[in-house]
């Protein structure tokens, strides 16, 4: 008897069917609260976002940040279709300045590929945290 499977999506990947889309110069408000566990690494709830850079932007670097969270949270970017990580932020060290609620809150500078691109956007508490940002 034998057996032979090829890999199937990742959970994340099958999670990008119907996220939303921000692209530069945009905020959003959300909580985690209620939100999907799809990624290793702890426990909390997330949000996803479908991030899409213009090549004509690139090499600008770009931020993100939940400096007005009020949770520890955590930042990852993925390549397009969720399978590997880019980036990751957990704690801001200084780089939210005034701005912070707290020192768990992140800030994440990365910049992108010059020929632009659909990347994914991961916000989620650490370990087990969870609630608002924007």
């Amino acid at each position: 008897l034998s057996m032979t499977c090829q890999p199937g999506p990742t959970p994340l990947a099958l999670a990008l069917v119907s996220v939303p889309e921000i692209r530069c110069n945009t905020s959003v408000s959300n909580t985690t609260v209620g939100g999907t566990t799809l990624l290793p690494l702890g426990s909390s709830p997330e949000r996803i976002y479908r991030v899409v850079i213009n090549a004509s932007i690139v090499p600008t670097p770009i931020e993100f940040d939940t400096c007005q969270a009020n949770f520890d949270s955590r930042l990852r970017l993925f390549n397009s279709n969720g399978t590997v990580q880019i980036a990751t932020n957990d704690d801001h060290n200084g780089a939210c300045g005034g701005r912070a609620s707290s020192s768990g809150v992140s800030h994440l500078t990365w910049t992108p590929p010059t020929n632009g691109g659909v990347f994914v956007l991961v916000v989620e508490g650490f370990l087990f945290s969870s609630g608002t940002y924007n």
